[in-house]
């Protein structure tokens, strides 16, 4: 390439050629850097300029990503490697640094490096053995749940059931079997990995019979209502009663023969309407013993604070049952 200095410094004038662009395009994308980021509105407006000067008018599907090639490719080369690898060691939390950054872009490049270059390009693989095993370690540990608890929602009836929707965001790998919506959800609480397996058996008629028998093995539970039905609030208190006489409110503790736990319980009652007013909703939750969430609608953080609290109180009522201090 014209004018690149092979010894890696300042380059004059310097600009990517098509192979450079393509290199540095997949070395971009594996960072998960994109290379919008290296674009503002005013430079695009300029680019069609030349655009329009070297005949590139291509479908307006494409026309964005040329613009952007053509911009990049116009940039000073030197400019450039600096932007890059100063973004890389930001967005990586300074693990790597400026320098290391550069180094890296250069080699992409097939920009020969100088020694100060090559000693960072070395510093950077002593590191990378150093950590290597440690971090490889870390992400399968960090994959390995410490518990995993069954958590069942009930209430509503059956033209209320999609009013709660679960939170798709919040709420990972949703399958639909026969009478129970079944999602899976990983939280970490304080130092311990915990995996939600939340099973949604809401509303009132369909599958009535089936029901019970998903309550069995459930180590919490959430029971909704909708402030505006004063029917639905009577509802919560009959899944209350199903969830106890199968279930007697608690759950084996599978590492102590014999030792039974309670079984934490949330109410959370939903809706814009006041026909159930909160002290209502606040009554039954202390006759329930439950944890009481009042919301104008299935909110997605209070959603997820009232499962991540949930959890907690399963975890620390299993951890006292077993002599342990959380």
């Amino acid at each position: 390439m014209k004018n690149i200095n092979t010894e890696g410094k300042k380059i004059k004038n310097g600009k990517l050629t098509n192979i450079q662009l393509e290199n540095l395009e997949v070395f971009l994308k594996k960072c998960n850097y994109s290379k919008e980021e290296l674009v503002t509105e005013s430079d695009v407006r300029l680019s069609r300029t030349i655009l329009v000067k070297e005949d590139w008018i291509r479908s307006s599907k494409k026309k964005m990503k040329h613009l952007i090639q053509v911009l990049i490719q116009n940039f000073d080369l030197n400019w450039l490697i600096s932007k890059i690898a100063f973004d890389l060691h930001i967005k990586y939390d300074k693990t790597i640094s400026q320098g290391q950054a550069e180094a890296i872009i250069r080699r992409v490049l097939g920009i020969k490096l100088s020694s100060t270059g090559r000693s960072q390009l070395h510093e950077l693989r002593k590191k990378i053995q150093k950590y290597k095993r440690f971090l490889t370690y870390f992400e399968e540990w960090g994959k390995q749940e410490d518990y995993t608890l069954k958590v069942i929602i009930m209430g509503l009836k059956d033209e209320q059931k999609n009013k709660l929707f679960l939170i798709p965001s919040e709420v990972e790998g949703s399958n639909i079997t026969i009478g129970v919506e079944f999602h899976r959800k990983m939280i970490e609480i304080y130092d311990k990995i915990v995996e939600l397996q939340i099973w949604d058996v809401t509303g009132n008629k369909k599958f009535s019979l089936l029901r019970p028998k998903y309550y069995l093995g459930a180590k919490g539970a959430i029971i909704t209502y909708d402030k505006g039905d004063r029917e639905s609030f009577e509802l919560a208190k009959k899944f209350y009663s199903e969830l106890k006489k199968v279930t007697n409110l608690k759950f084996k503790l599978k590492e102590k023969k014999g030792v039974y736990v309670d079984i934490p319980i949330t109410l959370i009652s939903f809706g814009e309407s006041k026909l159930v007013t909160s002290e209502e909703g606040q009554s039954l939750a202390k006759e329930l013993g439950a944890y009481y969430y009042e919301m104008s609608e299935i909110d997605e953080q209070i959603f997820g604070e009232a499962l991540s609290y949930l959890s907690l109180q399963v975890i620390t009522r299993c951890q006292k049952m077993m002599g342990k201090r959380y």
